[in-house]
């Protein structure tokens, strides 16, 4: 798995191709570049770790709970 962190404010034409309107933003993408996870703002933790398993091959997400 790969992580890549990029500043928009140096280089806001990739924040224009992602399509990402503030920051930060979380995207995770499966090995063929299909997004399964937006999140404008910082994700929860569970709600990271489900978009993770779905990137991952062969996995499904469990299901998201966040805390009351």
């Amino acid at each position: 798995m790969t992580s890549i962190e990029v500043d928009v404010a140096a280089q806001p034409h990739l924040a224009e191709d992602a399509m990402i309107a503030q920051t930060p933003t979380t995207v995770v993408q499966r090995e063929d570049g299909e997004e399964v996870f937006r999140a404008a703002g910082a994700p929860r933790l569970p709600q990271l770790l489900a978009a993770l398993a779905l990137a991952v091959p062969g996995r499904s997400a469990p299901p998201a709970s966040d805390p009351p």
